[in-house]
Parts: C-alpha cells; structure tokens; sequence
C-alpha cells in the first residue's frame, strides 16, 4: 500500500497570497481565493515518488482532525507563514496527537532566518525545509539518503538541531513536474461570456487561478478545454 502525505496550509486566519505571501485581508474589500500553488508542485513530486497525496487549504474552511482521521497520512507537509507562525506550528501538535507516527515537515519563508530555534521548541516537527522545497521533499520521501545528505533540509540528532546546508537554486525549471491539480477544483474564466468553467473533478473549496500561458496551454491539452484551445490559437502556437 502506497504511503499518503497530505500538504496543508493550516487551519489559520485568511491571507491573499500565492505561496501564502504575507498580505492580510482583513481590510480589503475583495478576498480572492487563490490556488495552492506551492503545495501542488509539492504533491505532483510526491506523486512521483509514488505516494499518495491530498491539498487541503483550512484557511478556506474545512475539519483538519476529521481529514487526518479519514486519510491516516504518514507524512504532514504545511506552509507556515509569518504573521501566524505560532497557530500554524499548532498542527504539528494536533497532528502527533492524533497520528503519534506521522513525520511533520513544515516549509516556509520565516525559515530561513528563524529555524534551529523554532525546532528545538516544538518537539512535534520532524523536518524543517528552508529553500526551494521541491528537490529537497523529494529526496526525503525517497528514502534514500540520510537527512545530513539532504540540503536544504532542517533535522534533529537527540537534543541538536543542525542543518544539511543551503540548496542551490534550481537552475531548469522545465525539470519540475506541473502542479497536481487533479486534486483540487479547478475554475477558469471565460473571457467571452465571463462565467467560470469547471474544469476538474471537486474535491475541496473552489479556487480561481489565473495561469501563464504555457500553464493554460497545459489546461488546454489536459483537460480537453476546447474553446479555450481555440481562443489560445488566435495568439500562441498551441
């Protein structure tokens, strides 16, 4: 049986962002519900590895204890933001209480200058990814390396925590795989009629994405959008 990881952005308050980037919304008068992004290129690797993954973002919404529960992950990846660093680390700690096995892994921003420090804190965090997480999550659910050999990768040896060291850029992103957006609700205006059209299969709140063009050109052949195929032809080579 597969091993499951489920990659979340906590139950914490509202933020417009992508990547979770650090705007709060409490005055502005429109809260766009933004896609996952980062944690869609994070399940498309685990994937790839050969795990089962599953999104969820509970700033949207959502039972956190009741999905781990129902999914029973061996893996907890979250995206920890700044201004609510300490109620989002609290799902490590609800997260071990209910599954004492799970590995949590947390990734974000506020890492790179505030880690040793926060790991030693709370004893629930397994790993720490500080960088780029996509090479870094991959060789760690491979298992084949021990985590001193990982970069890029924050860890624990008894009551010490050290780091591997700093993981280069990735230089050719064509190398990353698309994001996994089978796993969530996928919307997309029309620039015609100005309505949105599902695209994908529902299996969390509904996101509204603005894509590239080499983004869209990928909806175009994988999900079969026919006029948005069209409509793509009368400005790229698609």
């Amino acid at each position: 049986m597969a091993k499951k990881i489920l990659l979340i952005y906590p139950p914490s308050p509202v933020l417009n962002r992508e990547d979770r980037c650090q705007q709060p919304t409490k005055d502005l008068l429109v809260i766009p519900p933004l896609p996952p992004t980062d944690l869609l290129y994070l399940a498309s690797i685990a994937e790839q590895v050969g795990l089962e993954a599953y999104v969820r973002d509970y700033s949207l919404g959502g039972d956190f204890e009741q999905d781990l529960n129902d999914i029973q992950p061996d893996y907890l990846l979250a995206n920890i933001a700044t201004p609510t660093l300490e109620n989002d680390i609290n799902c490590f700690k609800i997260a071990k209480k209910i599954l004492p096995k799970v590995i949590n892994i947390a990734k974000g921003a506020v890492f790179l200058t505030y880690n040793s420090e926060i790991m030693l804190k709370n004893k629930e965090i397994n790993y720490i990814i500080s960088g780029e997480a996509e090479e870094t999550l991959k060789e760690l659910l491979e298992g084949e390396k021990k985590p001193k050999d990982i970069l890029g990768l924050w860890y624990k040896e008894g009551f010490v925590a050290k780091f591997s060291g700093v993981r280069p850029f990735i230089e050719n992103l064509d190398t990353l795989p698309f994001p996994a957006r089978h796993l969530i609700i996928l919307f997309i205006a029309d620039p015609i009629t100005t309505k949105f059209k599902r695209l994908s299969k529902f299996q969390e709140g509904v996101r509204i994405i603005v894509f590239s063009v080499w983004q869209l050109r990928h909806l175009a052949e994988k999900f079969v959008c026919v006029r948005l195929k069209i409509l793509l032809q009368k400005f790229v080579n698609v």
